[in-house]
């Protein structure tokens, strides 16, 4: 009976032995949930190649590369609906959707370079020319058409594609909702940190490896794409913005940027640089801008390019440095009140029209002039009277240079008598009429 016991205590042993290891061979098959999983391990790195043929078959495949596992490129192309969540390069996570050289631990960002690199999640995709799209409702659908004749068909005249979306959804007025924030601190004397880093590129890819098979051909001297390196939208449901007065103060605002700072004094608010701005050699600047800022239709009638809602500061608009070749500052003006206005209108103003005539309007008080001691030169007074300060006559040098130069007096005699020829011959025919005997009838 003892024997019995033990034997079939040893049996039941078994059977949870038995159990335990198919539940982890089952959990390591079956991985993340919702995906098929396949693990690439050091072990049977030798049947990679069948191991991607089947997850190629397989419903939603994931790939999990063991840090073990060689490093370098697969002996089989990766299929474009095929994920990896690889874990061999640099202590990080690498999460890849089909062929991309991130799988051979390549930074592309960086080819060539001497930086050095860290990481710790890496989420790369692949957009190959026949990549699926859905409807909002993420049913199947075939391309929209690009083509469009107004502005307002673009809305449902384009196909997009996000690699990561994060989304709030706020009912709470005691929260501040944010889909996306990123922090980074600096805590050593001389450690630089950047909250966040965009980039959007153009490539004319010849890496033929990472191409996709069906890629349109192309020439390079062809090649251009459209770049935009962060667009933010701002959907305003709620009330329109009227101003900043008091009249406006219960409507809460709309921002598309804001820079905030904290601390002690910063530095800029926005700077705007090229590829090596800091280069001496200003002609061959790399990445250079055409415009800093662009306002593209999207002002209201009543709208302002910039608004300044400060105290006072040191300088409006600081050019001390550069010089420029068509005019620091170009307007287009047709009337009264769309030139440079002072005060409201109350200091003056300047504007030209379309015939090309320059107008100085001066202030309610008037106009003036101010010498380079800082006195007044001339003056325009508020009842139209101009006033001139001084006017200084040195008769002594104006004589000495006459006596040195007889052409002067020539020249000046000459002038004069250019200038006193209407009057002598308008006294002359007066002298003459007076003096003719008048006709008598009948004579």
């Amino acid at each position: 009976m003892k024997t019995l016991l033990y034997l079939g205590l040893l049996l039941a042993q078994c059977a949870i032995f038995s159990k335990v290891a198919w539940a982890q061979e089952a959990l390591q098959r079956s991985g993340l949930p919702g995906f098929t999983t396949f693990q690439l391990t050091k072990e049977n790195w030798d049947k990679a190649a069948s191991i991607i043929s089947k997850a190629e078959l397989s419903n939603n495949p994931l790939i999990v590369i063991g840090q073990d596992a060689p490093r370098g490129p697969f002996p089989v192309r990766i299929p474009q609906h095929v994920r990896t969540l690889d874990f061999r390069y640099g202590g990080g996570i690498n999460l890849v959707r089909g062929h991309h050289p991130r799988l051979e631990g390549i930074w592309g960002q960086y080819a060539h370079l001497g930086t050095g690199l860290r990481q710790n999640i890496t989420i790369s995709d692949v957009i190959t020319p026949d990549a699926r799209v859905t409807d909002w409702k993420s049913n199947p659908k075939e391309y929209s058409s690009t083509k469009f004749s107004s502005p307002t068909e673009y809305h449902s005249r384009h196909n997009h594609y996000q690699n990561l979306m994060s989304e709030v959804w706020n009912f709470n007025p005691n929260v501040n909702g944010v889909a996306i924030w990123g922090d980074s601190g600096a805590f050593v004397p001389g450690s630089k940190v950047w909250g966040g880093f965009l980039s959007a590129r153009s490539w004319p890819l010849y890496w033929q490896e990472y191409v996709p098979k069906d890629r349109p051909h192309f020439n390079a001297n062809d090649f251009d794409a459209q770049l935009v390196g962060l667009e933010i939208d701002v959907l305003n449901a709620g009330k329109d913005w009227k101003g900043w007065g008091r009249e406006n103060a219960g409507v809460l605002a709309k921002t598309g940027v804001q820079v905030v700072g904290f601390g002690k004094q910063n530095t800029q608010a926005i700077e705007i640089r090229s590829e090596d701005s800091d280069s001496p050699d200003s002609a061959n600047r790399k990445g250079q801008w055409k415009a800093a800022m662009v306002v593209y239709n999207s002002l209201a009638k009543d709208g302002r390019v910039i608004y300044g809602l400060f105290e006072e500061a040191g300088i409006g608009i600081d050019f001390d440095q550069p010089v420029f070749e068509h005019g620091a500052m170009r307007l287009h003006t047709k009337r009264e009140g769309q030139g440079l206005v002072f005060n409201g209108g109350k200091g003056g103003q300047i504007y030209a029209d379309e015939s090309g005539t320059l107008t100085l309007s001066s202030g309610a008080q008037g106009f003036r002039v101010m010498g380079p001691s800082g006195s007044e030169a001339i003056r325009i007074s508020s009842d139209d009277k101009v006033i001139l300060s001084s006017i200084t006559l040195d008769t002594h040098q104006l004589v000495s240079a006459l006596i040195r130069d007889p052409v002067a007096i020539l020249v000046i005699v000459g002038i004069a008598m250019v200038l006193f020829l209407p009057v002598q011959l308008f006294v002359t025919y007066l002298i003459v009429r007076r003096c003719r005997p008048s006709a008598q009838p009948g004579t």
